[in-house]
C-alpha cells in the first residue's frame, strides 16, 4: 500500500453559480499534501502527456517541486484527462494555503460534472502516491506505462456517464470557453451557447435551426439521393433490398462493381464498395444487414472520396478521404509494410486515436489484396498505394488530408453548397465522390454518395464554426443587484422600476421573471434559477438580475460576467461589503455601492 503524500480531506463542495474569477461553476476541496525530500514527476509528466496529447505549461514545467507545483500538475492532469474523456472543463484553478494549516491546500476548480472531476483528482493522486512511493522506496523496474495505463483505465470506466455522447459537443464547449460565448446544458448533449437573443441551442452540429424534417430525410440514402437527383444534381441511382437474392438480381441489372450500404445509417457502418463479383456480393450483403436489413445496391463510382462541410451556404473544412493502406518503397513486401505501419501507428497511439480499428493483414485486406491480383509477398512500385480497407472513415483506419478552399474548383464547390440547400440543411456534410477536386464535376462525373445532416467535425471546423455563429456577439448587457443587508425586502416594484432606470427588458428574483414589464407563467424557489432563465432566455435583449446575499453565498452568480453589479447595503453590512466586492470583482466591469435608503427610493 503506497504512502498517501496527496489525500483528499473531507468531500468537495460543488456550487452551480460562478466566483473565484473561474469561467465555469466551481467546486472546494482540500489537498493535504507531505512531500519526501526528494522525487521527480518528469517520468510520470512524460506518460501523462503521451496520453493525453498535452504538454505541461512552460512555466509549471520549470518550477521547483513543491506543494504548489505538485498540486498544479495534479489538476493540470486532471482537467486534460478529463478534456480528453469529453467533458470540456478549463485547466483554471486557484490554490489558498492558510497559514495556521502549512500541509493542506484549499483548491477551486470549475467542474462540468462535479462528481467526475473528483473521481478523476481522487484516481489520478493515487497514480502520484504510488509513483512518488516507488522512488523513496528505490522500486527498481517500477513500469510506469503500466502505472499511468492503469489508473487511466479506470478514470476513462469511471467518468465514461458523465462524459458528452460525441465529439462535437465537447469541441463547441472547449471553444467557448476560449472565446468566453457563456453556456448552459439544457440536458446532457444539449446546450444553448451565448444569452439572450444571441443564444444558440446545439446536439452536436444540429442547431436551433436545423429542420427535423430535414434531418429525417437526410438519414435515408434512399430519399436522400431522389431530392438530388429531383435537384438535378449527382444523386446515387440504387436499388432497396430485403434479401441476398434480391440483391443479386439488382446488382446483375446495374452491371458491376457495385457498393452495399444500409439506407438508414450514417458514419460509414455497414457501407462495402468496389465489389466485383456475386461471391463477394453475397458476404458483403450478410455483413451489412447486420447493421441493417435495410440495404441498397447501387453502381460504384471510381473517385476519391471528399467530404466538404458547409454552413449557411459556405464552406467550413474540406478534406479528401483515403482509406487505411501501405505505401509502397520499392523494397518491402505489403506483409513487411504493413508491420511496420503497425509499429509507426502504435509509436503515434494516444486515447485520442485509441477507438480505430488497427491495420492488419485480415479477411477484409486479403479480400481487397485478390481483387488487385497482388498477395502479402508482393512488391508494391514506390509511392503506389496499395488500399486494405473498403471504408475510408476514421474508425476504420482512414485518414483525412485537409484541403484549402482555393484548390477545390468553383463548380464543385456550389456542387455542395447547393446540395445542402435542397436538402434544406444549415449545417451539413456532403460526402462526394470525384477523380480530381479540382477539376469540374460537369467534367469528370461525380457522385453525391450521402448528405450529413449532423456531421462530425474536428476543432478546428468547429472552432469556424462558432465564430460564424456568433460574429455579432454572444453576450448582451447584463447587470446584477445584491441586497447585502438584513432588512430589505425586494418586491416585484423594486425589481421593476431599477429595470427601467437601468434600461433592461428583463428582469428576475426568486419572486418573478419579467420581459418587457409583464411577468413570465413560471415559479422559482432560488433568485438564482429565474436569474439564469431571463439570462438565456432568447427574448432577453438586457437583463437585470436580483440576488440576497444569504443565496448568494450558497450558488454563487448565476453568470460568469455582469456589465456592473450592485450592493445593496447599510451601516451593519460594511464589513461584509468589502468581502463580496472582493469575491465578484473578477466577474464584472463595475461595482456600485447603493445604500438601502437610496435604493428605496
Amino acid at each position: 500500500m503506497a504512502e498517501s503524500y496527496i489525500q483528499i480531506v473531507g468531500n468537495w463542495t460543488a456550487f452551480p453559480g460562478y466566483l473565484h474569477g473561474l469561467p465555469m461553476p466551481f467546486m472546494i476541496g482540500f489537498l493535504r499534501v507531505e512531500l519526501p525530500e526528494k522525487f521527480d514527476c518528469t517520468i510520470l509528466d512524460e506518460r501523462l502527456g503521451n496520453y493525453t496529447a498535452t504538454e505541461l505549461p512552460f512555466d509549471v514545467a520549470r518550477k521547483k517541486l513543491g506543494k504548489k507545483a505538485l498540486i498544479t500538475r495534479l489538476l493540470f492532469w486532471s482537467a486534460s484527462i478529463l478534456r480528453l474523456n469529453k467533458i470540456a472543463v478549463t485547466h483554471a484553478f486557484n490554490l489558498s494555503i492558510d497559514p495556521q494549516h502549512p500541509f493542506q491546500v484549499k483548491v477551486f476548480i470549475p467542474y462540468r460534472s462535479a462528481q467526475a472531476s473528483a473521481t478523476t483528482i481522487q484516481l489520478l493522486s493515487q497514480c502520484y502516491n504510488e509513483s512518488i512511493d516507488s522512488m523513496v522506496r528505490s522500486v527498481e523496474n517500477i513500469d510506469f506505462n503500466q502505472l499511468v495505463t492503469d489508473a487511466l483505465n479506470k478514470i476513462e470506466q469511471a467518468v465514461k456517464a458523465n462524459a458528452e455522447p460525441g465529439q462535437n459537443q465537447t469541441f463547441f464547449l472547449q471553444i467557448a470557453q476560449t472565446m468566453r460565448i457563456p453556456c448552459r446544458e439544457i440536458v446532457r448533449g444539449v446546450h444553448v451557447f451565448g444569452t439572450g437573443k444571441y443564444g444558440l441551442v446545439l446536439n452536436s452540429s444540429l442547431t436551433t435551426h436545423t429542420s427535423n424534417i430535414a434531418v429525417q430525410c437526410a438519414r435515408d440514402k434512399g430519399i436522400t439521393s431522389k431530392i438530388l437527383r429531383d435537384a438535378g444534381l449527382p444523386g446515387a441511382d440504387h436499388v432497396l433490398v430485403s434479401s441476398v437474392e434480391e440483391a443479386i438480381h439488382a446488382a446483375k441489372k446495374i452491371g458491376y462493381p457495385v457498393v452495399v450500404k444500409p439506407a438508414d445509417l450514417d458514419g460509414g457502418l455497414g457501407v462495402y464498395s468496389n465489389i466485383v463479383d456475386e461471391p463477394m456480393l453475397v458476404k458483403m450483403v450478410e455483413q451489412s444487414r447486420k447493421f441493417s436489413l435495410r440495404t441498397l445496391v447501387e453502381k460504384h463510382f471510381f473517385g476519391n472520396g471528399h467530404r466538404l462541410t458547409i454552413q449557411n451556404g459556405r464552406l467550413v473544412f474540406a478534406t479528401r478521404k483515403l482509406a487505411a493502406g501501405v505505401e509502397g518503397d520499392g523494397v518491402s513486401t505489403i506483409e513487411e509494410l504493413v508491420i511496420a505501419e503497425q509499429g509507426e501507428r502504435e509509436a503515434k497511439r494516444s486515447a485520442t486515436s485509441a477507438h480505430q480499428n488497427p491495420l492488419e493483414l485480415d479477411e477484409e485486406a486479403m479480400d481487397l489484396l485478390a481483387q488487385y491480383n497482388l498477395h502479402p509477398e508482393s512488391i508494391p512500385e514506390k509511392c503506389d498505394y496499395i488500399i486494405l480497407r473498403r471504408k475510408n472513415n476514421a474508425i476504420a483506419g482512414g485518414t483525412s488530408i485537409s484541403l484549402k478552399e482555393e484548390e477545390i474548383h468553383p463548380d464543385n464547390l456550389q456542387l455542395c453548397i447547393y446540395a445542402a440547400e435542397v436538402m434544406h440543411l444549415d449545417i451539413a456534410g456532403i460526402d462526394l465522390l470525384i477523380p480530381d477536386i479540382g477539376v469540374s464535376w460537369k467534367e469528370s462525373g461525380s457522385l453525391i454518395c450521402e448528405v450529413n445532416a449532423q456531421p462530425q467535425i474536428g476543432y478546428s471546423a468547429a472552432e469556424i464554426m462558432m465564430r460564424r455563429f456568433f460574429a455579432n456577439g454572444s453576450r448582451i448587457p447584463a447587470c446584477l443587484i445584491m441586497n447585502c443587508t438584513q432588512q430589505l425586502a425586494i418586491h416585484d416594484a423594486f425589481i421593476l422600476r431599477w429595470a427601467m432606470k437601468l434600461g433592461c427588458n428583463s428582469a428576475s428574483y426568486k419572486s418573478g421573471t419579467w420581459i418587457d414589464g409583464v411577468k413570465l407563467p413560471a415559479q422559482f424557489n432560488r433568485a438564482f434559477d429565474a436569474a439564469q432563465h431571463v439570462l438565456f432566455y432568447r427574448k432577453t435583449n438586457s437583463a437585470l438580475c436580483a440576488v440576497d446575499f444569504d443565496e448568494f453565498k450558497q450558488t454563487g452568480l448565476p453568470l460568469d460576467y455582469f456589465n456592473r453589479i450592485i450592493l445593496i447595503h447599510d451601516d451593519a453590512s460594511g464589513d461584509l461589503i468589502k468581502v463580496v466586492s472582493e469575491l465578484v470583482k473578477a466577474h464584472t466591469k463595475e461595482i456600485e455601492l447603493v445604500s438601502l435608503v437610496l435604493f428605496e427610493n
